[in-house]
This record gives structure tokens, sequence and C-alpha cells, in this order.
């Protein structure tokens, strides 16, 4: 039953990362046309976009962020399994559930103070600075849905751990084992 709720998890968790993963491609596709456009605008001053650099940094932090829980739930980040690799599966067994709570050691206070941060920025309706005056709030929810999306994923690949799985990666998520 355990395992039937784990891997009904990590389905509806999938979706909602490829959801976001979508998000962050756009987001990589708007850098790109941005500062082609900047790139242009030197030559054709017609072009010109106002805040090009402020929206080129905040579509920055949209692709990340938005890319954390996907790329989490394929085990995707950088690593260097040289000690690893030497170690018997009980030890490798506690070094991913060490990992796991530490990441969320970090990951779920980081999502209360966004979350509190993001409602704060919309009562306040700040803005940056500029001709555009583009609303903050937007980037910082894109950030705490990002953030929500990896701790939910580190949830469940620590419930996966504890309920007996050898690798908390999903089999369906193109993870090589």
């Amino acid at each position: 039953m355990l395992h039937n709720v784990i891997s009904a998890g990590h389905r509806v968790l999938g979706g909602i990362e490829r959801g976001l993963l979508v998000v962050a491609s756009i987001a990589l596709i708007l850098i790109a046309a941005l500062i082609l456009i900047e790139i242009v605008s030197r030559w054709l001053p017609v072009l010109r976009i106002p805040d090009n650099v402020i929206i080129v940094r905040q579509l920055m932090v949209v692709s990340i962020a938005c890319s954390l829980g996907w790329v989490t739930g394929r085990d995707g980040h950088i690593a260097i399994d040289l000690l690893f690799q030497h170690m018997t599966p009980r030890q490798q067994r506690a070094c991913r559930g060490l990992a796991l709570v530490c990441g969320l050691v970090m990951a779920v206070p980081l999502v209360v103070w966004i979350a509190g941060d993001v409602g704060a920025l919309y009562a306040s309706q700040s803005f940056y600075f500029g001709e555009l005056k583009l609303p903050e709030w937007p980037v910082r929810t894109a950030f705490l849905f990002g953030l929500l999306s990896l701790t939910a994923r580190l949830c469940l690949q620590l419930a996966s751990l504890l309920a007996g799985s050898d690798d908390p990666v999903p089999s369906d998520a193109g993870h090589k084992g």
C-alpha cells in the first residue's frame, strides 16, 4: 500500500515537474530572445527593450528554480561518486538518507521564508526599479513553486528510501542505476 502511494506521488509530482520544466524552458527561450534583441538593438535602436537586464535576471531565476524538482527527480545534480561507489549498499543508503535529510533541512526553511516573502511582496505591490515598473511577486512566486517541487521530491525520495527502495529515484524518470 505504501509503495502504491509513493508511486502515485512520483507520477503526480512528475507531471507537475514537467509543467514547471516547460516554464523553465520558455524562460530560457525568452532570455535568448531578449539577449538577441539587445544585440540587434545596438544597430537598430527601434528594437530597444526597456529594463532588459532586469527581465533577463528574473527569467534566469525562473529557469533555475522551476527545474530544481525535475533535476532532483532524475538524480541529475552534479556528483562525484568516487567514494560512494566503494561503499557497501547499506552505507550508500545511509549516505542517500543523510543527503535527503540535509536537503530538506535546507529547503523547508527556504520555502517558509519565500512563502512569507511572496505574501509581503504581493501585499505591498513592490516593483523593480526601471521604466516598466515590473512587480516583484511573480518571479518570487515561480521561485516558490520551484522550491516546493524540490521539497516535495526530496520528501518522496526519503519516503521511498525509508520504505525499503534501494534507489529513491523513480524507475520511470530516466535514471540509469
